[in-house]
């Protein structure tokens, strides 16, 4: 009787593993991964909102114009309503509806605080834990972020990584999360800024209506978080538009959403930026910029100072701002309160080396995003975030100034030499080349957009962006060195002999 033979196993019976197999089981482990690295931005996100104590900026004042639209005032009757309490955050609010102080600035920031106005209403809360809003803010974010790294992965799975790597330790680091247990309008700027740039590689990627219209959505709100992001989805839409001349499936239609998201949000921002709401703000602006920052940076103030139409006494007072002593009280140089940002093309055309002295004065003072002027630890006075949680911001700070600009200037410099090169037809044409220029000409402008807008006060946190599309820039920017090593130790090592 012939023995009976075992079943053929095509895997077993061969040292041959398919082509299909192989691919599965790289697209298996590089999902795992993605879902890995999601999850543990989630449990970094969730762990901020709930940790105790509570971990937030406290309330420099630029709280009270969202409080102002719901009438949400500190528990703490102790602490008047409008006033700030800078020294630490407040973990508890009161609804009260009688108390009304017509502060009120809209921003894209009310679409997470409003949900909970209503819930306050309904359920007569008398008081509320500010953790509230913090998990609606925690929860959209994570929604935000799961989407697009499932979006993007299914066109390229290294860029699916990146996403997620962007996000559990850029995003959600504790620049950014510090946002989520208050009511900055900062948050919105991030969650757009990440709508921005996400579905700015998926309308560029892959045209479809649904996400060149996502991206126009996310660059108009954008704009609409802060008069001082106004400029910038215009710098969103001419990246689009550079990219849609390089790329045929981009059609006029999906170009003309972004643009038309530009112009409106622009036009709403010009007219409210000049309502009687922003007289003050208006003039402490102008006087930051240019009393502490144009003078303040100026190697001749006398000079520039009767350039700009300005008697000698505001030169000699420069470097001073809105709240050195005597200046809102208009003792101090009260003529430099008739400028506009337009005077300043008269520094570029005969005194450039004073823009140069801002940009090297902007430089230095970036660092660090978070203000040490407000506490971020419930309970301690001027605490300190960074003592309980890990932040990338420590070891960055903790650069020399060189290596800071060069993290900042390199790639401006990749950027002039790939739009060079796609300007003569030889260039990559790849999304992520694209995401990577335009990181990298976001963060310089979002940190000039600061300076214009209120000079070097509170430069970190005006410009508290640039953290985000810096790291989002060296992300793309290892990705593609490694990548690059990767495929020439291959090239080198020849093909691997089969058995």
């Amino acid at each position: 009787m012939a023995p009976r033979l075992a079943p053929y196993n095509p895997i077993a019976g061969s040292g041959h593993v398919s082509k299909c197999q192989r691919r599965w089981s790289r697209e298996s482990i590089t999902w795992l991964a993605i879902s890995l690295i999601v999850i543990a931005g989630t449990v970094r996100v969730l762990d901020f909102v709930g940790h105790e104590p509570i971990l937030a900026l406290a309330n420099n004042f630029d709280m009270v114009r969202i409080q102002s639209c719901h009438d949400f005032w500190p528990a703490d009757e102790q602490i008047p309503p409008g006033a700030r309490s800078h020294t630490a955050p407040l973990h508890d609010y009161r609804y009260d509806p009688a108390i009304s102080l017509d502060k009120c600035i809209g921003s894209t920031e009310l679409i997470f605080t409003q949900p909970i106005e209503w819930l306050a209403a309904s359920a007569d809360w008398t008081t509320f834990s500010i953790r509230w809003i913090g998990a609606a803010k925690g929860i959209a974010l994570i929604l935000l972020a799961t989407t697009l790294c499932a979006l993007i992965s299914r066109h390229s799975k290294i860029s699916g990584i990146v996403a997620a790597l962007s996000f559990t330790f850029v995003i959600a680091d504790p620049v950014n999360l510090l946002y989520l247990n208050g009511f900055y309008t900062e948050f919105s700027a991030l969650f757009s800024l990440a709508g921005c740039i996400g579905f700015g590689y998926l309308a560029v990627a892959r045209p479809r209506g649904f996400t060149t219209l996502a991206f126009a959505g996310f660059v108009f709100a954008l704009g609409l978080t802060k008069v001082q992001h106004a400029p910038l989805p215009a710098l969103f839409a001419a990246w689009f538009v550079w990219a849609a001349w390089r790329r045929p499936g981009l059609s006029f239609p999906h170009v003309l959403a972004p643009i038309a998201a530009a112009v409106l949000v622009g036009a709403i921002q010009v007219v409210h930026y000049q309502t009687d709401r922003y007289n003050g703000i208006r003039t402490a602006n102008t006087t930051n910029l240019y009393l502490g920052a144009v003078l303040g940076s100026s190697p001749a103030p006398s000079e520039t100072a009767q350039l700009l139409g300005l008697p000698p006494s505001c030169a000699a007072a420069a470097g001073q701002t809105w709240y050195s002593p005597g200046v809102q009280a208009g003792e101090v140089c009260p003529e430099i309160r008739r400028l506009s940002r337009m005077q300043l093309a008269k520094l570029v055309i005969e005194q450039p080396s004073v823009i140069v002295a801002m940009a090297r004065g902007a430089l230095e003072r970036t660092r660090p995003w978070t203000p040490g002027y407000v506490g971020q630890v419930g309970g301690e006075h001027f605490g300190d975030a960074s003592d309980h949680a890990f932040t990338l911001e420590d070891f960055v700070v903790s650069l020399p100034a060189s290596v800071f600009a060069f993290l900042i200037l390199a790639p401006i410099a990749c950027t002039i030499g790939l739009i060079g090169r796609n300007l003569v037809g030889s260039g990559p044409a790849g999304s992520g080349s694209d995401v990577f220029v335009l990181a990298a000409l976001v963060t310089p402008a979002i940190i000039a957009i600061a300076v214009l807008g209120d000079g070097y006060a509170g430069l970190g946190k005006h410009a508290h962006l640039s953290f985000t599309t810096l790291g989002i820039t060296w992300l793309i920017a290892c990705t593609v060195l490694l990548r690059g090593a990767g495929r020439r130790t291959v090239a080198r090592s020849g093909p691997t002999p089969h058995a």
